[in-house]
């Protein structure tokens, strides 16, 4: 049941990231902006290309996303979503890093 609170908790927290996004960009003049939050039990890969497929089926023309900005020893053990996304998709890709990583 725990895991259930969890998921659904970080399931809020993605959407109020998302919104705050999407008020910003729309600040700046962006047009078309359309939000997905990806919950998935899969492995980095395969929520990669889930999204990669996404945004190629609604026709998406840039894909933003969260990074660690993780580095070195972690950044071997872990891997990098960001980066998997890279090597799949033909979109152009923004990369905004964590607050909590900046400093």
């Amino acid at each position: 049941m725990q895991h259930e609170s969890y998921e659904a908790a970080a399931v809020a927290q993605g959407n109020e990231v998302l919104d705050a996004a999407e008020r910003t960009a729309r600040e700046l003049g962006v047009g078309n902006t359309v939000k997905h939050l990806l919950v998935a039990n899969k492995g980095a890969r395969e929520m990669a290309q889930d999204l990669v497929d996404y945004a190629d089926e609604n026709g998406a023309g840039l894909l933003v996303l969260g990074t660690h900005g993780r580095t070195g020893l972690m950044h071997l053990l872990m891997g990098s979503f960001a980066e998997t996304v890279m090597r799949q998709s033909h979109l152009p890709l923004l990369i905004i890093r964590s607050k909590a990583e900046e400093a």
